[in-house]
């Protein structure tokens, strides 16, 4: 688990100039996991809330790929 200043934001001189996204890839099968891997609970949340959450905290926007009808938090 990534500590609070591992998730800080990295800042350089070009820092305010640059932009970065996260894509969380959400759209698989879970055939071997045998349930929807992001729909898992993961303490008080989805296994896919927390992958969210942290990526939020790091890197804006985020965005999630999901399959067509796939169910979401």
């Amino acid at each position: 688990m990534p500590t609070d200043d591992e998730l800080k934001p990295r800042t350089s001189a070009a820092a305010g100039s640059t932009r970065v996204a996260g894509i969380v890839l959400c759209g698989g099968r879970s055939s071997r996991m045998g349930q929807p891997k992001h729909l898992l609970p993961f303490g008080d949340e989805t296994m896919l809330q927390r992958v969210v959450r942290t990526l939020s905290a790091v890197v804006s926007p985020v965005v999630v790929v999901a399959a067509r009808g796939q169910q979401l938090p």
